[in-house]
């Protein structure tokens, strides 16, 4: 599918891009990083390329990825049909460039593209830290309506 949406050339020295299959290997390890830094359930990686295959790119998921030289070094998977942002993140080497801030918006700007009215995130996806949370709050994220999505966060398109 060819994206509407062209890559970015942001600040920050990584192109931002949309990401598809042949990216899966090079984001496997950053999710299973993510995963760590959650202090989520450890898995293989074999597991992590099928849960990405089917959570984030089967039933409208998409994915993004921050591309410096040849090294994907961070990534955004969400899914349009949920409105969900699935999992974000940065190598820790790259943090502090508004790489975030980038593959954020570009997932953004790509629900906005597809009529999503509203995105939101799971807060075990935002995991418990609060950088997490502080990084969500500066991008217009806050927390989300109790009865419809506890322990969420939420923000308008």
């Amino acid at each position: 599918e060819e994206s509407l949406i062209p890559s970015v050339q942001p600040s920050s020295a990584a192109v931002i891009r949309r990401g598809g299959l042949c990216d899966l290997d090079a984001v496997a390890p950053l999710s299973a990083a993510l995963h760590h830094e959650c202090q989520r359930q450890q898995t293989a990686p074999g597991q992590v390329l099928n849960e990405l295959r089917h959570d984030v790119l089967a039933w409208g998921g998409r994915l993004v990825v921050a591309q410096s030289g040849d090294e994907i070094v961070g990534y955004c998977a969400y899914n349009m049909r949920e409105a969900r942002l699935e999992e974000i993140f940065v190598a820790p080497n790259y943090r502090g460039r508004a790489i975030g801030r980038d593959l954020l918006a570009f997932a953004e700007h790509d629900m906005e593209h597809g009529n999503v009215l509203s995105v939101r995130i799971p807060i075990e996806n935002a995991g418990e830290s609060e950088s997490a949370r502080a990084f969500f709050s500066r991008q217009g994220f806050c927390p989300a309506d109790q009865e419809e999505m506890p322990q969420g966060w939420q923000k308008a398109l």
